[in-house]
Protein backbone atom coordinates (compact mmCIF):
# COMPACT_ATOMS: atom_id res chain seq x y z
CA UNK A 1 0.00 0.00 0.00
CA UNK A 2 1.21 3.55 -0.73
CA UNK A 3 0.83 5.86 2.27
CA UNK A 4 1.43 9.61 2.58
CA UNK A 5 2.49 11.06 5.93
CA UNK A 6 2.02 14.80 6.33
CA UNK A 7 4.51 16.50 8.64
CA UNK A 8 7.92 15.44 9.86
CA UNK A 9 7.53 16.19 13.55
CA UNK A 10 7.98 13.46 16.13
CA UNK A 11 4.60 11.89 15.31
CA UNK A 12 5.03 12.02 11.55
CA UNK A 13 8.54 10.57 11.67
CA UNK A 14 7.43 7.79 13.99
CA UNK A 15 4.41 6.95 11.84
CA UNK A 16 6.51 6.97 8.66
CA UNK A 17 9.15 4.74 10.24
CA UNK A 18 6.69 2.17 11.56
CA UNK A 19 4.55 2.13 8.42
CA UNK A 20 7.61 1.77 6.17
CA UNK A 21 8.20 -1.70 7.57
CA UNK A 22 5.40 -3.06 5.41
CA UNK A 23 4.27 -0.21 3.14
CA UNK A 24 5.68 2.36 0.72
CA UNK A 25 5.69 5.69 2.57
CA UNK A 26 6.13 9.21 1.24
CA UNK A 27 6.77 11.90 3.85
CA UNK A 28 5.66 15.47 3.11
CA UNK A 29 7.03 18.48 5.01
CA UNK A 30 6.31 22.18 4.40
CA UNK A 31 9.53 23.41 6.01
CA UNK A 32 13.05 23.09 4.59
CA UNK A 33 14.02 20.82 7.49
CA UNK A 34 12.57 17.81 9.25
CA UNK A 35 11.74 17.59 12.92
CA UNK A 36 8.73 19.84 13.45
CA UNK A 37 9.20 21.87 16.62
CA UNK A 38 12.55 20.30 17.42
CA UNK A 39 15.42 22.76 17.27
CA UNK A 40 18.99 22.95 18.50
CA UNK A 41 20.99 26.17 18.65
CA UNK A 42 24.71 26.53 19.24
CA UNK A 43 25.62 28.92 22.06
CA UNK A 44 29.13 30.23 22.68
CA UNK A 45 30.10 30.16 26.37
CA UNK A 46 33.63 30.70 27.70
CA UNK A 47 35.18 29.72 24.37
CA UNK A 48 33.12 26.55 24.09
CA UNK A 49 30.23 25.75 21.81
CA UNK A 50 27.25 24.31 23.64
CA UNK A 51 24.29 22.71 21.89
CA UNK A 52 21.03 23.86 23.48
CA UNK A 53 17.80 22.07 22.61
CA UNK A 54 14.93 24.57 22.40
CA UNK A 55 12.57 22.53 20.28
CA UNK A 56 9.73 21.62 22.53
CA UNK A 57 9.41 25.01 24.17
CA UNK A 58 6.17 25.85 22.39
CA UNK A 59 3.41 28.19 23.52
CA UNK A 60 0.07 27.36 21.98
CA UNK A 61 -3.13 29.25 22.76
CA UNK A 62 -5.15 26.14 21.94
CA UNK A 63 -3.83 24.05 24.82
Amino acid sequence: MNIAVIGSGISGLTAAHLLSRSHTVTLFEANTYIGGHTNTVDVQENGRTLAVDTGFIVFNDWT
